[in-house]
């Protein structure tokens, strides 16, 4: 039997190691930080100074003390628009707006002074010229470029086509897109920490469309392509990082519907070429969210609700019997099999584009035969004697082609639920479900 006494000190140490480990984490897949330096008018850092942080949406507060170089960090901060602020024994800041990023580090360097105003300056979330926190290439898109930029189909993987490196893949493949030519398989999608990939072919999840769905409740997208740092890994591709919106101080929500009409979208040149009318081709992309606060500061919830219909038009050739390919059927064919095949060819006469089709020709075109025998295959009827002076596949075709347009509909929805909770100012709890 196992000594269980002696693994206790090997299992204290790994968790006093986890629980030192655990604030040298700046950011996460989910999350950012902020850092900087306090200094004074003179230009000296200024240690003991209180540094406090807000977030503009939950009104969550965090606190912090500069080192004895003046320097500060919040790290793992939920990503969103901040204020901060500082002060020391007889001097202040202004206090200054800004955004955290997912997975970046703001530097924010603050000046105390002993007549600061009470100014709120406005910090601008712009991308530095060069990222000194990590080496990883990264493509940030932030809630308004999220709720602005154009996604067709509300496909949140086309956010992540607009970043340098990613490759659309327009004829096929692995997925919707490569990175820097290595399959789409290989690229990580997730939510708030949790994978969006098909377990099957690990692939963005989706539903018949492929189109990865829940545009309307994400806040921000990071798309990563060398992810070096280690809260990255398992893809050598790109980690496409989605932070999902949560409720607020504030009641606030959305109705949007994205139409594209059949009449606006023109016919294509193969149909064209067969003489085959513009098949029906609309799309709908519709739904909402809403979130607020359940207790103030307290308890949050959000709901968002999408659909995705559209009709697509499958564009095809279709073979029949030509008229005396089904006379010499009918003359043929026994008493017992007679209605049956009457029937059939009752149904041929009645579809829907017969009135289009022409005799089965030899030739390259999408109505003709290229193996030049009129339709009639090689060891069908070809050569055989109509009965009334013709031979098919000589002279007489065996069929009548047309081009049509079948209807492929699909429906999906895709809704979100999620609740938060700050238990205190460093303890948060969020739940989370989604089904497509």
């Amino acid at each position: 039997m196992r000594d269980t006494k002696r693994l206790w000190p090997f299992a204290a140490l790994f968790l006093v190691a986890l629980l030192m480990a655990a604030p040298a984490f700046g950011q996460t897949i989910t999350t950012g930080d902020v850092a900087g330096v306090i200094k004074d008018a003179t230009g000296a850092v200024v240690p003991n100074a209180t540094i406090t942080l807000k977030n503009a949406d939950t009104g969550d507060v965090r606190t912090a003390v500069t080192g004895t170089a003046g320097e500060y960090r919040f790290p793992l901060l939920k990503p969103g628009k901040y204020t901060i602020s500082a002060q020391a024994t007889g001097l202040k800041s202004n206090v200054e707006n800004f955004e955290v990023l997912v997975g970046q580090a703001a530097e924010m360097n603050l000046t105390l002074s002993v007549t600061a105003s009470q100014q709120v300056i406005e910090v601008q979330a712009e991308a530095a010229t060069l990222q000194t926190e990590n080496a990883n290439i990264e493509t940030n898109f932030t809630k308004a470029q999220v709720d602005a930029l154009p996604m067709p189909g509300g496909d949140l993987t086309t956010l992540a086509m607009t970043a340098p490196g990613i490759r659309v893949n327009v004829t096929g493949g692995s997925s919707n897109m490569n990175a820097n030519g290595i399959p789409g398989a290989s690229i990580l999608y997730t939510v708030d920490g949790m994978d969006q990939n098909d377990p099957a072919n690990n692939i963005n999840n989706s539903g018949a469309s492929n189109n990865l769905l829940g545009a309307n409740a994400i806040g921000e997208v990071a798309v990563v392509l060398n992810a070096y740092s280690p809260q990255y890994g398992r893809m050598a591709g790109a980690q496409v990082n989605m932070v999902g919106l949560t409720g607020s101080n504030q009641f606030h929500g959305n109705l949007f519907y994205n139409f594209n009409w059949e009449k606006l979208n023109a016919n294509s040149f193969f149909a064209n070429s067969s003489g085959t009318p513009r098949g029906r081709s609309d799309a709908h992309n519709f739904g909402g969210r809403i979130g607020g606060p359940i207790k103030r500061n307290k308890a949050f919830f959000f709901f968002d609700h999408e659909n995705l219909r559209y009709v697509l038009p499958a564009a095809g050739i279709v073979s029949l019997p030509s008229p005396q390919l089904q006379t010499y059927a009918i003359a043929h064919v026994g008493a017992a099999e007679l209605p049956l095949f009457q029937d059939y060819f009752n149904l041929v006469k009645g579809s829907p584009g017969i009135n289009r089709a022409v005799p089965v020709t030899n030739g390259s075109g999408q109505l003709q035969d290229g193996n030049g025998h009129l339709g009639c295959g090689i060891n069908t009827f070809n050569g055989t004697p109509t009965g009334t002076g013709g031979v098919f596949g000589v002279d007489t075709p065996c069929a009548v082609a047309f081009g049509t347009n079948n209807t492929e509909l699909n429906t999906e929805m895709n809704f979100t639920i999620r609740g938060d909770v700050n238990i205190t100012s460093n303890q948060r709890i969020s739940g989370r479900y989604n089904r497509d």
